[in-house]
């Protein structure tokens, strides 16, 4: 969801729902789409802590067994 208007935070474990849309090239969920009623943004914890970045290379991303 674009914006901050629904005083989200960092760390925030949020429900979203609404349809999923493309915005310059990202996929986003509006919470308020023409034809579309209901859509939320729910904060259900607040304040949790994130988890730390693991890092990742090509190696992360090879065909498994069978090639799949």
């Amino acid at each position: 969801m674009r914006g901050n208007a629904s005083g989200v935070e960092v760390g925030d474990r949020i429900e979203v729902y609404g349809p999923i849309t493309i915005y310059n090239g990202l996929i986003q969920v509006e919470a308020s789409k023409s034809g579309f009623q209901g859509g939320y943004i729910r904060t259900v914890e607040k304040s949790q802590d994130i988890p730390s970045p693991v890092p990742l290379n090509s190696s992360h991303f090879a065909p498994g067994a069978g090639g799949k």
